[in-house]
C-alpha cells in the first residue's frame, strides 16, 4: 500500500482529499496536516511515500515543505493539488520534483487519474534493473504522463472536439458553451457535451461566476494543460 499524506490547511478540502485516497485501491491514507509545518512533522517522522500538497498555506508554503525535505535529505515523491496557475511557481514545482500538478477545483476522476498514472510509474520503476535502457526511461516518463486518449463516445467527433480545444486553448481564456459553440460553428448543446467530456478527462475546467444577481452562475470552462494528449485526436480522425 502506498501510505499517503493530504496536506491542505482547508479543513474540508484536507478531508474530501483524504476520502479520495482512500477510495483508490493500492494507497492508505497516512495523516491529514492542515500547515505545512505540521507536514513536515509527519514528513520527517513518519512513514509517508507520497504527499498530497498544497501550496498557499499560512505558515510554511508547499514549496517551501519540498525545500526543507530536500534540504534534510528527505526525498518524498509528491502529486501538487492547488488553485495555484502562477507558470513561475508551477515551474519551481517542477524543479523541486513533483510528479503531478493538479488544478482546483477537480473531480474524483480526474485525482484517481494522477494517482493511478502515479501507481504505473511505481510499477515500472520496480519492474526495471539498475541499469536501464533509453526505451525503459523513456516508457518511465510515459508512465506519469501518458499520453493516450481514451476512445470518445459515439456522440462526439474527433475533428469537432480539435476545433473547441483550440479555441480552448487559443487566448487561455475561459468559455461558455455558447462562446464554445459559436467558434466551433455547433450548437450550444453540442458544444457543452465536448467541454463536459475534456473535464471529465482533466483537460478542462469548469469554473462558476457569480455576477451577484439572482440566478444560475454561469459556467465558464479552461483549458487545464496544454500536452502531446490533443495528438492523439489526429489518429480518431478520418
Amino acid at each position: 500500500m502506498i501510505r499517503t499524506l493530504v496536506v491542505d490547511d482547508d479543513p474540508a478540502a484536507a478531508k474530501a482529499h483524504g476520502l479520495y485516497v482512500e477510495r483508490i485501491s493500492g494507497f492508505a491514507l497516512a495523516g491529514v496536516a492542515l500547515s505545512g509545518t505540521e507536514c513536515l512533522e509527519w514528513a520527517l517522522a513518519g512513514d509517508v511515500d507520497l504527499l498530497i500538497l498544497d501550496i498557499r498555506m499560512p505558515d510554511v508554503s508547499g514549496l517551501e515543505v519540498l525545500q526543507e525535505l530536500a534540504a534534510q535529505g528527505k526525498m518524498i515523491d509528491t502529486i501538487i493539488v492547488s488553485s495555484v496557475r502562477d507558470m513561475d511557481m508551477v515551474y519551481e514545482a517542477m524543479r523541486l520534483g513533483v510528479m503531478h500538478y493538479l488544478l482546483k477545483p477537480f473531480t474524483f476522476s480526474m485525482f484517481r487519474a494522477k494517482l493511478e498514472d502515479y501507481t504505473g510509474f511505481r510499477k515500472a520503476v520496480s519492474e526495471f534493473d539498475k541499469a536501464v535502457s533509453q526505451e525503459e526511461i523513456d516508457a518511465l516518463f510515459r508512465a506519469l504522463r501518458p499520453t493516450s486518449l481514451p476512445s470518445l463516445p459515439k456522440c462526439l467527433a474527433p475533428d469537432t472536439l480539435r476545433l473547441v480545444v483550440n479555441h480552448l486553448c487559443d487566448g487561455g481564456a475561459a468559455l461558455t458553451a455558447q462562446e464554445a459553440g459559436q467558434l466551433a460553428g455547433i450548437s450550444r448543446v453540442s458544444a457543452r457535451r465536448y467541454l463536459e467530456y475534456l473535464v471529465a478527462n482533466g483537460q478542462a475546467v469548469r469554473e462558476l461566476l457569480h455576477d451577484g444577481r439572482a440566478g444560475r452562475p454561469i459556467v465558464r470552462y479552461r483549458w487545464g494543460t496544454r500536452s502531446s494528449w490533443i495528438d492523439g485526436l489526429a489518429s480518431q480522425s478520418g
